[in-house]
């Protein structure tokens, strides 16, 4: 079952799964730019974006990371991809 989490202002985190079987993205204002997913574990966005969204990545992963870890950086496309893999697991689930 998915579940949302504002995590701050026009920042927010879709979860799909359970643990170990989670995905995470984050939403900086409607657009997916980080998360983490078993299959490639910490993301981010390569695209630049605005400032704000800049920091609301950084935010995230100070908050999600148990390391350093800033994520591998992945295309919009991919990010996409990773999202409808997710939902897609979740609806057979059901």
């Amino acid at each position: 079952m998915s579940k949302l989490k504002k995590l701050g202002s026009n920042m927010t985190e879709i979860t799909f799964g359970e643990f170990p079987n989670r995905t995470c993205v984050l939403y900086s204002y409607d657009t997916p730019v980080a998360g983490y997913c078993n299959e490639i574990g910490a993301f981010r966005t390569n695209r630049s974006y605005s400032q704000t969204t800049t920091k609301h990545i950084n935010k995230y992963f100070s908050i999600v990371a148990t390391s350093s870890d800033i994520g591998k950086p992945v295309s919009p496309t991919e990010i996409k991809a990773i999202l409808k893999r997710a939902y897609a697991l979740e609806v057979e689930a059901v």
